[in-house]
Formats: C-alpha cells, structure tokens, sequence
C-alpha cells in the first residue's frame, strides 16, 4: 500500500512509519522543512515538500497514494481550522476517484473526558475537552466525503524512549524533585507504547473495512500516584509527588492541562477481539528501560 503519513516525524507519526515500513508499505512522509526532510530520508521513506497549514499546496498529489495516515497537529490555536482545511483538501484533490482514498486519523483519550469509575468504549459519548473537541468535527467532515474512507485511531497516553507523556514525569524525578500530578490525587491516565501503537494503526489501515472508531491503550488506566511511584523505583529515586491546581496548570500550558488532569479508563476490546491486537508493553513496572524515556 502507498502510504502518506502527515506528522511523520512526532512521537506517533515515526512510529507508525516505521511499523508500515517494516510490513512492506511504500511510506511517503509531508515535511515542512529541511530538517523533517533529512529525517525523514535517513529512516528511508519518501519525502513530500508541504506544509499542514497550506493542504492546496500537496493534496492533489494523494491522489497517488492508497491511503493517508493523520498523525499531525500544530498544537496552537489554529489546531481546529487547519485540520478542517487538510480535511477538505484531501476531499477536493481526491474527487472521482475509483476507489475512495483511506484516510486514518488521530483522535485520543481525552475525547472521552471525565470517565469517572466507568471505562470508554467507542461506545461512549464523545465529551472532550475544549482544547481539542475539534477532532470529532474533523471526522464528521471525513465522513460526510464520499471521496474518502475515513477512521479514527483513540490512542491512550503515548510514550516512547523519545518522550512523550511520561517524559515530564521522569525529569522532575531525575532532578530529585516531587514529580508535579496536575488536577488532584484522582488523576488517572490510560497508557501505551508508541510501538504496540503504530501496531494498532497497521492493522486498522489494512482491515477491508476500517470504518469507525478504534481505541488503543495496554494499559486501561493507572493512577498517575502510582505512575510516578513506578517511575522513581525503576530510577532509584524517592517516590514524591505534588498536586499542582488545574488552574495553575492552565496557566503555564494553557487549556489542552485539562487532559492530564482527567481520570480516565479506556477499553481496546474492539481492537484486541476484530483485529487480535496485543501490546508488548502491558505493565509499566515491567517495561524494558531502553523503551522509557531517558533524560540526560
């Protein structure tokens, strides 16, 4: 399959090239610059010249490939309105085509919001947070376009030895410090490694009939307490935590602070029993520390 992978090089997008890759898909990278260009390159994937904020510029070559995978965000302001625009780009570039181009996009745990003692299922009513309630809007619109055949992975809280969610975490504790839990002792968060990630949109994107939605977490929810505690005894380091204010998070992150804060399960029964997904990496205390995020 010819695949083109918008945010190929973030903490999601790198892995899943690597995983398709690997499958013996033809992966094309979007990069806005030189930079992402040598990267791309270096782990042998194609490159295509383009920015997300200007799709008009890179859509009409998609009609070359089988399918897009969306991994990219700007993670400002404009998050909502470039999605939208990338969206119906790719619905324009893509007009009369025989086969309707496959477009997977990234959604996430906190669509769910507050799950309380309950655990989400692709079930669950959306509830998300305001920073990024705009991800159901981008699906609606890939759903409403007959050019494309759109579904939307959910991944948990995302890690790897590069960083991601617990990379924070991990540097408060290694500067022997009380790792910061924004929000309150409640805070919850599913987990999983970007590598039995990548795995689940592997297998999403070659199912006949992708449609829909599909959740990806290994671990359902941990406490972010014992998150931490986990950490600091892997590291030798004294278990301490703080709880810092929602409100001060806010402050230093802006709105998105909500998302860690929340207490949340989330169930990839769907994924495990449709497209027999297992993850390698099930329990943090048991997760190789070369797959953990190393600070220097």
């Amino acid at each position: 399959m010819r695949v083109l992978i918008l945010g190929a090089t973030g903490l999601i997008g790198r892995a899943v090239a690597t995983e398709l890759a690997a499958a013996g898909h033809r992966v094309t990278g979007l990069a806005r610059g030189t930079t992402a260009a040598a990267r791309l390159t270096a782990a042998g994937h194609k490159v295509l010249s383009g920015d997300l904020r200007a799709p008009d510029t890179w859509s009409a070559a998609t009609r070359g490939f089988d399918a897009v995978v969306h991994c990219a965000a700007t993670f400002e302001a404009d998050m909502g309105p470039v999605d939208h625009l990338a969206i119906e780009a790719l619905a324009r570039a893509n007009a009369g085509r025989a086969v309707s181009l496959r477009l997977l996009l990234t959604g996430g745990c906190w669509l769910y919001g507050d799950t309380g003692g309950g655990i989400a299922t692709e079930s669950t009513p959306f509830a998300p947070i305001p920073a990024f309630g705009w991800m159901t809007r981008s699906m609606a619109l890939a759903q409403a376009a007959a050019e494309l055949a759109p579904a939307m992975v959910h991944p948990a809280m995302v890690y790897d030895a590069g960083g991601g969610a617990l990379r924070r975490l991990i540097q408060e504790i290694a500067a022997g410090g009380a790792a910061t839990i924004w929000g309150g002792v409640g805070a919850r968060w599913p987990l999983i490694h970007a590598k039995d990630l990548a795995r689940a949109y592997r297998l999403v994107l070659e199912t006949p009939e992708p449609a829909g939605h599909w959740n990806a977490a290994a671990q359902e929810g941990v406490a972010v307490t014992e998150i931490v505690a986990t950490l600091a005894r892997r590291m030798g380091r004294p278990a301490r935590h703080r709880f810092l204010p929602l409100s001060e998070a806010r402050s230093r992150v802006g709105d998105w602070a909500e998302g860690p804060a929340l207490t949340q399960r989330m169930s990839s029964a769907k994924l495990r029993a449709r497209l027999a997904w297992e993850p390698r990496h099930t329990d943090l205390a048991q997760v190789p520390l070369h797959c953990l995020p190393v600070v220097a």
